[in-house]
């Protein structure tokens, strides 16, 4: 009863031992267990045969190199232990100062609507705000957008990288129109221009028969309006860091 009730005590202060000193944990381990074979050793010879008793005596160096190789073993499942609990701590550790430490990046995504009506078609979006018609009138109805240099959302020093994504069909018309030109501007609260990024960029070129054949291959999705005769086009534009004064607008115009 003593001994059931003193196994959980003598469990815990044995694991407090073993993370604080387990090297000594370990000797220890070794004594009893070599304490507990001399033991068994002594009854196994005092109640077998003779025989057995003296076999047993002339294949003592086997049964020391069992031993050994036993002891070994045990080494080697401790260093594995050690060596697998560093590897979660760092990757614990490791994912705590990342998510102190490193900011997450910043993501926008917005509908671009563009202005046909001009020559070269104009779409905004808003980071903090944007003008609607002009930026003269849109600051004139909204005078403390002058005033909101304090007021940012992309952090100060950090890269921007804007993706554009066109739909463009495949008339004739776009298919002539050749190379054109994608320009961003980074536009401040007041209306200044602080950046400007531009890409060329062109729709795949496909020739008639090669045009017609997909056509044919795809005419069941286009009737069914499951698809278009269109082509995305992904642009990417980097190269711009934000500075002091803080990006209120994106200017997306089609040259």
């Amino acid at each position: 009863m003593v001994g059931f009730f003193m196994l959980p005590i003598w469990l815990i202060y044995y694991s407090c031992l073993f993370a604080i000193n387990p090297f000594w944990v370990l000797r220890r381990s070794r004594q009893h267990l070599i304490r507990k074979i001399t033991r068994m050793q002594t009854f196994v010879c005092e109640n077998v045969s003779p025989s057995v008793y003296e076999w047993l005596k002339e294949h003592k160096s086997m049964w020391n190199l069992s031993l050994k190789c036993g002891w070994r073993l045990l080494w080697s499942g401790y260093v594995c232990v050690v060596l697998m609990g560093l590897l979660v701590s760092a990757f614990v550790i490791g994912a705590l100062l990342i998510r102190r430490v490193v900011e997450e990046p910043i993501r926008m995504k917005g509908s671009l609507n563009f202005d046909y009506t001009e020559k070269s078609p104009v779409a905004f979006l808003p980071i903090i705000a944007c003008p609607e018609a002009s930026q003269d009138a849109y600051l004139l109805k909204n005078p403390e957008i002058g005033k909101i240099g304090e007021l940012r959302v992309i952090p100060p020093n950090h890269k921007l990288q804007v993706t554009i994504l066109l739909t463009m069909p495949e008339p004739d018309y776009n298919q002539d129109l050749g190379i054109f030109q994608v320009r961003v501007d980074f536009l401040a609260a007041d209306g200044r221009t602080l950046a400007s990024l531009r890409s060329p960029c062109m729709l795949q070129f496909r020739s008639l028969p090669i045009r017609l054949l997909l056509t044919f291959l795809k005419v069941a999705p286009i009737l069914t309006g499951y698809t278009s005769e269109s082509q995305k086009l992904d642009i990417n534009l980097r190269g711009f860091i934000e500075g002091t004064l803080p990006t209120a607008c994106l200017k997306v115009v089609i040259e």
